[in-house]
């Protein structure tokens, strides 16, 4: 006989936390008419339901998988990325009307390029790509150096060594050192002081100028001489080309933009939502698990009655649908890209190798999970990020 559990769920559109307490256990009815992906489901057809479940980054209960395999990730990052500059690149060159294009292709290359920084980088330092060891070290390195960031094997040790252990969102740790040192956000400020900060970090040039010179360093000045020397040799072929070529321009508009003023963009947005603050030092797991939750981007369809008047009903889906486009979809291929929205069960999972699929494989974790693991999630960017502003607010406790 399965066993079975009770689900209090209290103003779930708002608090929105998940916590399955045993082996085989199955959703109940209440819950699956609270959940914003059960109500997709409900409203809308079928052949949406798998784009659905790729921009939310969650399955409705019981979907069936579709799996994808780590280098498929690689080769369609790159894709997406090579189109992103060959859009801009005609936008560019032939002006006119084509200008229309631009922010198609400045959108497909932010996302590679963040794809390619945040998803692809990270699987290759938990060796989650290739077979070989050396394979993902190559892939990681080539990709700093594409993307002007800190040299693979500089990452790979703080990431390992500070961001998956007990000193997660302390100093020395990553996201800690970058909200904290390079951004300014100050434990202890309000949810409105960050918001503040924040709107005023995303339109300051010096913010920009600062991170673009700090990634110059790491990339041609690093502490290992070989990453520089490849660097250097890199940069020098490209910038070679673009003097043949006289295709400084199209450089600027097509390459260094999305590269500095949206990646930059892009990385501060993320690591706004990334993980929360707990009110103590204290890091046993119970608060680890606490401090990473999954993010979907989307909201609940709209509900109303039959005798709501057919005007409301479109102004309502209207409202659905331009949200969906143009906050949630941004939301996941600029900001979250890749496994990003169900970040809490990679830091579960950090080795495991079917992080392609990890917002099935946290489904089935949902469904079938292990006793003893509490996942958590927000409903929209801008919810995940109030939680990390309240995060902020906590008066730290020893």
């Amino acid at each position: 006989m399965l066993p079975t559990y009770n689900v209090v769920m209290k103003r779930f559109a708002t608090d929105n936390i998940e916590s399955i307490h045993s082996r085989n256990c199955h959703l109940n009815e209440q819950l699956l008419e609270d959940d914003v992906r059960e109500s997709m489901r409900r409203d809308l057809p079928n052949w949406l339901q798998p784009l659905l479940t790729n921009l939310t980054a969650k399955p409705y209960q019981g979907e069936k998988s579709y799996q994808q395999t780590a280098l498929s990730n690689v080769w369609s990052t790159f894709f997406a990325l090579i189109l992103g500059i060959c859009v801009s690149d005609l936008s560019v060159n032939q002006s006119g009307f084509y200008l229309l294009l631009l922010p198609l292709g400045w959108c497909l290359t932010i996302h590679g390029l963040r794809k390619l920084r945040l998803t692809i980088v990270h699987a290759c330092s938990h060796y989650s790509i290739f077979e070989y060891k050396k394979f993902n070290i190559w892939l990681g390195s080539f990709i700093s150096i594409l993307t002007l960031t800190l040299n693979f094997k500089d990452y790979q040790k703080g990431h390992i060594k500070a961001h998956h252990s007990k000193n997660l969102l302390l100093p020395g740790d990553e996201t800690y050192e970058y909200l904290i040192t390079t951004v300014g956000f100050r434990l202890g400020m309000t949810v409105d002081e960050a918001w503040r900060h924040l709107m005023k970090t995303i339109i300051s040039p010096s913010f920009y100028l600062r991170r673009f010179y700090s990634r110059l360093k790491e990339s041609f000045f690093s502490n290992s001489w070989k990453h520089n020397l490849l660097s250097i040799a890199f940069w020098s072929s490209i910038l070679i080309i673009i003097v043949i070529t006289d295709s400084w321009l199209v450089f600027l508009i097509a390459w260094l933009i999305p590269l500095s003023i949206f990646f930059e963009t892009s990385s501060l947005l993320r690591q706004c939502v990334e993980h929360k603050f707990p009110n103590t030092h204290e890091r046993d797991s119970e608060i680890l698990q606490q401090m990473t939750a999954a993010i979907f981007c989307g909201e609940r369809t709209p509900n109303y009655d039959y005798n709501t008047s057919w005007i409301r009903k479109f102004m309502a889906w209207s409202h659905w649908w331009l949200r969906l486009f143009f906050y949630h979809l941004p939301s996941r291929y600029l900001i979250l890209t890749g496994d990003t929205p169900c970040h809490d069960w990679h830091h579960r999972y950090p080795r495991n190798l079917e992080w392609s699929n990890s917002i099935f494989e946290r489904q089935k974790d949902l469904e079938t999970g292990e006793l003893g693991w509490k996942y958590q999630h927000s409903w929209g960017l801008i919810e995940a990020m109030n939680k990390t502003f309240e995060s902020l607010s906590y008066k730290q406790s020893t």
